[in-house]
């Protein structure tokens, strides 16, 4: 029962600071940590609100992060966050 209780923490405190940020059809969303338990929820539920979603992650999640709705993603292994001329909304880290 331990394991199942901590289950809910990342999709609830995803949901919890995505309703507090506004997002919406339309805003750009920048999840740094996107392949994290708060993180993964936070890439499908700001997708699931219209908002195109760049999840920042390593090599190994690329995949992942593509599945759960990321228009694009970030390898902070081999390029940097600040993309010349990109503009957020909603920066959620």
């Amino acid at each position: 029962y331990a394991d199942a209780a901590a289950l809910p923490v990342g999709g609830m405190t995803a949901l919890q600071l995505l309703r507090q940020s506004g997002v919406r059809v339309g805003h750009r969303v920048l999840v740094y940590g996107a392949s994290g338990s708060v993180g993964s929820y936070a890439v499908q539920l700001a997708r699931h609100w219209g908002a195109t979603v760049t999840g920042v992650c390593s090599t190994a999640n690329l995949d992942l992060e593509r599945s759960l709705g990321a228009a694009s993603v970030i390898d902070y292994t081999r390029e940097s966050v600040v993309r010349d001329g990109v503009a957020y909304d909603v920066v959620f880290d």
